[in-house]
């Protein structure tokens, strides 16, 4: 079994972010590939969500879009756009490409041929409910409030801070798309909805929106699944589906109707941590009788925890069985984990 995982440095900037392929069973490292940013100089974000398609890996940077070969990863691609910001993940459906700009809060769906089909806003569809959006206004004032006191230079390579970004994503969601502006050094922290991954189900698209602890159908326009916590990604499996809580460390599964396509009842919960402090859940992947689950370490965590791992778990019974620790030059940041066995046999 081999796993396919993106990685990032996480706690510390660095001009670079890893893909890393590793044979499960023996935990070596059998391919790997370091890609150092184009458009930023540094970056605690390293690589993001990652995705295939037509045998190639798409993989999301903060403000770039990554196409590699497999077996062995070779990059083919690299792209950015002056509309990304802090990109989440990407995933190939319906004949195009679909990315989650988490920082405009919207997916940017793309032709084969990386040409903008269209830009699907999420603030006006889900993201306008007044207890919402006072806690988004009061989280804020709280962010704004530790950087004017100095306490934080997590995202200092993003130069420009727009005035009011919140409100005016509220009020007009095309704010910050006008002109042609150029929005990959603006910090938009906190997001109105923060979507995290596209998830292509059937003919439709899911999206984890992590502020609000949501699945939202995009072809639907309605909420799937709520009381996530924080969502991060999600995968399908037969007729279920395994969803990261980022939050509580939770992996949460629900059952999964394809055909329709929906999500039903929840039939399971497990947080995969003893303590919250030992790093946050992102990537899941289910391969056989086994899912996967990638932690990446916490701001401000005990030495001890400052590491990425990856967690198998039995897919049943959803018991801890075996971890694998991410050797610390590749960075603390685990994102995506993907099954690529097929490619590597």
């Amino acid at each position: 079994m081999k796993l396919l995982l993106t990685l990032g440095p996480g706690l510390e900037p660095a001009s670079e972010g890893h893909v890393l392929v590793l044979d499960w069973p023996t935990k070596r490292i059998v391919d790997e590939f370091c890609y150092r940013h184009q458009v930023y100089e540094k970056s605690h974000k390293g690589l993001a969500g990652a995705s295939l398609r037509d045998g190639r890996l798409l993989v999301a940077g903060e403000c770039e879009a990554l196409e590699f070969d497999l077996a062995p990863l070779r990059l083919v691609g690299s792209r950015s756009f002056p509309f990304l910001n802090d990109v989440h993940h990407l995933a190939a459906s319906k004949g195009g490409i679909w990315i989650c700009n988490t920082g405009l809060d919207c997916l940017e769906e793309f032709d084969t041929a990386w040409q903008l089909r269209r830009t699907h806003q999420l603030v006006g569809r889900f993201g306008r409910k007044p207890l919402q959006v006072l806690q988004l206004l009061k989280d804020d004032l709280r962010k704004s409030w530790r950087r004017m006191r100095g306490n934080y230079d997590y995202y200092e390579h993003l130069t420009e801070r727009p005035p009011f970004r919140n409100v005016m994503k509220l009020l007009s969601q095309n704010a910050y798309r006008r002109n042609g502006r150029d929005v990959r050094f603006s910090d938009f922290r906190p997001h109105v909805l923060h979507p995290n991954h596209v998830l292509p189900v059937g003919d439709d698209l899911w999206v984890t929106l992590w502020r609000t602890g949501e699945i939202v159908s995009l072809r639907q326009g309605v909420v799937l699944a709520q009381g996530l916590g924080r969502p991060h990604d999600g995968f399908p499996a037969g007729d279920e589906l395994y969803v990261t809580d980022c939050h509580r460390n939770r992996l949460i599964v629900h059952a999964l109707d394809r055909d329709l396509p929906a999500i039903g009842a929840r039939i399971a919960e497990k947080v995969v941590t003893g303590h919250v402090s030992e790093g946050f859940l992102r990537g899941v992947a289910v391969a056989g009788d086994l899912v996967f689950v990638g932690l990446t370490a916490r701001r401000g965590a005990l030495a001890e925890f400052r590491t990425g791992r990856v967690v198998a778990m039995d897919r049943k019974s959803l018991t801890v069985l075996d971890a694998w620790t991410v050797p610390t030059q590749y960075g603390l940041q685990v994102y995506s984990v993907v099954d690529v066995t097929s490619f590597y046999g």
